[in-house]
């Protein structure tokens, strides 16, 4: 308003001993406008003098809508918050770090959360169907002793789409699943969420020998196990992905170490190695080697027939199809225990392959011929089995955690139905009872859009 109170002409002058700035400020330009020399300078470190005293917020004070340009990663969005006035008396803001004895702003550190819809997947959302920055950057816990594990889709085969489906990896470069089709000798590549072909690995026409176990490293590159070759390196030339290098030797199951290594199985004579390779100069070389003495062949026709590998927490995951036994290797202390045997009890499998390990050390092991779903907790004991209803449950070749869900590999042979299911990981802590198609990934202000 224009008949507001002018301020007295004869303020008292600031004193002439307060604290002078640092002598180390950028220089002024030297063309910059001077301001007029008849215009009082407040003094610099004084708390900026209300224009009004009775200007509170309630007594007809303005509130300003600021709109903040914040830089969050790659993305960069304009978000509009209300706060009060916060202007000097030249008319600068009094937030920012570029200010002496500014603050930082409130929203320096946020950042954007999107919707997470029942398609199991983080879906491209446009500003509006975001929720709040939020400044929690914790990953959600899954635990597979306290979770809702259910069938959710079912993905059968056909002539041209995941046939014999035996062996999965995850290439987040492409936001697509591979898998391996080892009767054909060859690996398609699916959308990641609608099992929609898009093509195949590394190219339609390649000469991959009866591909098994394969992996997509964090490096980029894609392992893969050729059974008559050894492992097969493929790295990504800006273009496409073409074989880079080849270990050789007779290999089975695939895992990535803590620090990136190349973690497999080789069989070496009648004994069983965990052969350990390191990223060096582009290219995976021998590090470690430790033989598996835990494996004990103590049932007559019964051999044993180490092929599945999962590491997490430090700890090597062995399942071994052959003895029906799973072999647990600290990689830190370098000790080896195995339980599991031959039967249909609680603590018996018939031919395990695929091992899941959920974020707090819960072991899910698949059993190859029944298709149930072993539950152990991080000490080995029996918690659960988990049955389910399906056109097909037999032959269970491998798991694929993909966030709240995870995908099993079924191949029947030829002459039977085979194909992929998807299994829905609820926690029951978690649910939203008033939308069940949508959970909010997190908010602060407890707003779900």
């Amino acid at each position: 308003p224009q008949n507001q109170p002018q301020q007295p002409q004869n303020q008292p002058q600031p004193p002439q001993n307060h604290p002078q700035p640092p002598q180390n400020q950028p220089q002024q330009p030297q063309n910059q406008p001077q301001p007029p020399q008849n215009h009082p300078q407040p003094p610099q470190n004084q708390p900026k003098q209300p224009s009004n005293q009775n200007s509170l917020p309630g007594n007809g004070s303005p509130v300003h809508s600021n709109i903040v340009l914040l830089d969050c990663g790659d993305d960069t969005r304009d978000k509009t918050v209300l706060e009060d006035s916060n202007e000097d008396a030249d008319g600068e803001e009094g937030w920012g770090e570029g200010k002496e004895g500014g603050e930082p702003h409130p929203l320096d550190n946020s950042r954007w959360e999107d919707i997470v819809s029942d398609d199991r997947r983080m879906v491209d959302a446009t500003a509006l169907e975001c929720t709040l920055w939020d400044l929690d950057k914790t990953v959600p816990t899954y635990c597979l002793t306290s979770t809702r594990i259910k069938v959710d889709k079912e993905f059968k085969s056909r002539e041209d789409l995941y046939s014999n489906p035996t062996f999965m990896t995850h290439l987040a470069r492409n936001k697509s699943i591979l898998i391996v089709d080892s009767l054909r000798n060859r690996i398609g590549v699916y959308d990641e969420v609608s099992l929609e072909q898009k093509g195949w690995f590394p190219s339609s026409r390649s000469d991959i020998q009866v591909p098994l176990n394969i992996l997509a490293l964090s490096c980029g590159k894609v392992a893969l196990i050729e059974k008559p070759k050894g492992i097969s390196i493929y790295a990504y030339d800006g273009n496409k992905y073409a074989r880079e290098d080849l270990i050789k030797g007779k290999f089975r199951g695939l895992a990535e170490g803590p620090d990136g290594s190349l973690i497999s199985i080789e069989e070496f004579g009648p004994k069983y190695y965990v052969r350990i390779h390191d990223l060096k100069k582009k290219k995976f070389r021998l590090e470690e080697s430790m033989e598996l003495s835990v494996i004990q062949n103590k049932v007559t026709g019964m051999p044993p027939l180490p092929r599945y590998v999962v590491c997490k927490h430090n700890k090597l995951y062995i399942s071994d199809p052959g003895s029906a036994r799973l072999y647990i290797v600290d990689m830190l202390s370098r000790s080896q225990e195995a339980f599991g045997s031959y039967g249909s009890g609680d603590m018996c499998f018939q031919k395990p392959l695929p091992v899941l390990v959920d974020d707090v050390g819960n072991i899910c092991v698949g059993d190859q011929e029944t298709g149930r779903l072993h539950i152990f907790d991080p000490k080995g004991v029996h918690i659960k089995k988990i049955s389910y209803k399906a056109s097909f449950k037999k032959s269970l070749f491998d798991f694929l955690w993909m966030g709240d869900c995870f995908y099993g590999s079924y191949y029947n042979g030829p002459k039977e139905e085979s194909g992929i299911i998807r299994f829905s990981v609820l926690p029951r802590d978690n649910c939203v009872a008033s939308r069940p198609d949508e959970f909010r990934v997190g908010s602060p202000l407890d707003i779900l859009m």
